[in-house]
């Protein structure tokens, strides 16, 4: 019986240094992929009338871009310039119209990957991209454009 009641004992113990072991471990986190703007029109950019790229690192139904572009100095809402909120597809593309007159060119455009929800500001000829964008967007990318020497 002693025997009996020392292999009980035994297979307790080592039941509680098991449960001890696998308590004691880090939990396995999984981490997102750093959300991304990715731009996938040929350059050069200047006289396009659209823009478009992909996403990742995102769930396309809990965010939006939105697009602006500088032309000869100052800041213009791009794609819909009274709703410019660039939907993200299920295959994490994105397509945005660049509004430009005949003869403009932009000397820069930035996209911001933005929550779904937030209605980004509607913006025509500031002087700068209001800064709150910079803490409202997960990701961000600007493409400088120069003009071609001709």
């Amino acid at each position: 019986m002693r025997r009996v009641l020392d292999q009980i004992v035994a297979r307790k113990e080592f039941l509680i240094m098991i449960i001890a072991l696998i308590c004691s471990c880090a939990p396995i986190e999984y981490i997102d992929p750093q959300p991304t703007i990715i731009v996938t029109a040929e350059e050069p950019f200047v006289n396009q009338k659209q823009l478009s790229g992909r996403v990742e690192g995102v769930n396309p139904l809990h965010y939006n871009l939105v697009v602006y572009g500088k032309i000869k100095d100052f800041w213009f809402t791009m794609h819909d310039r009274n709703f410019p909120i660039i939907p993200i597809s299920n295959d994490l593309s994105w397509t945005c119209n660049l509004i430009i007159n005949e003869g403009e060119q932009f000397d820069e455009l930035t996209i911001f990957l933005i929550p779904s929800g937030y209605a980004p500001p509607i913006i025509n000829g500031d002087k700068i991209i209001p800064l709150k964008m910079n803490l409202i967007a997960i990701a961000k990318q600007s493409i400088v454009l120069k003009e071609d020497s001709k």
